[in-house]
């Protein structure tokens, strides 16, 4: 579950219109009914994902339909619990109201190439920006008036 709470962050903030929990989503390792020890898929372990994209990404303004996180503004208590602590901070961290040098945009210009960001365009990397900062607002005002801190980072650990 932690896993998928931060793949709808994830896809909520850059706008990813083309999956869903069943869709461009795999699961690997583990196996749990008609499993062969000779099988050379099943690993031991839990489960893991692999998110598989084709970059159907930064098209909106708004957040990709589905998405639990759309739409918080208008639904302020929807979906504030199930957050992984360490992902719910690193968004308030990139947050352009906690600071103005580590946001989205500071951190793209160090890791990704110009000509990708040019590609993909100021704007739209403001609007991921600004539903960031909606997301950051969403955990740090809004979420703590409904509910307790173990429930909304209630993946403290994984």
């Amino acid at each position: 579950m932690p896993e998928v709470s931060d793949l709808m962050v994830f896809d909520y903030i850059l706008c990813n219109t083309d999956r869903r929990v069943t869709k461009n989503n795999y699961a690997i390792r583990s196996c749990i009914k008609n499993c062969r020890p000779q099988d050379p898929q099943p690993k031991p372990g839990h489960p893991m994902f692999v998110h598989i994209d084709q970059g159907s990404s930064f098209y909106k303004k708004t957040g990709p339909e589905g998405n639990p996180l759309t739409g918080i503004p208008d639904r302020p208590n929807r979906f504030c619990r199930g957050f992984r602590k360490t992902t719910a901070k690193r968004v308030i961290d990139m947050s352009s109201k906690k600071s103005r040098h580590h946001t989205l945009w500071d951190n793209l210009k160090k890791r990704v190439p110009d000509h990708i960001i040019k590609h993909v365009g100021r704007d739209h990397v403001k609007a991921a920006q600004d539903r960031l900062d909606l997301l950051a607002q969403h955990l740090t005002e809004t979420c703590p008036k409904h509910f307790s801190e173990e429930e909304i980072h209630m993946f403290d650990n994984a």
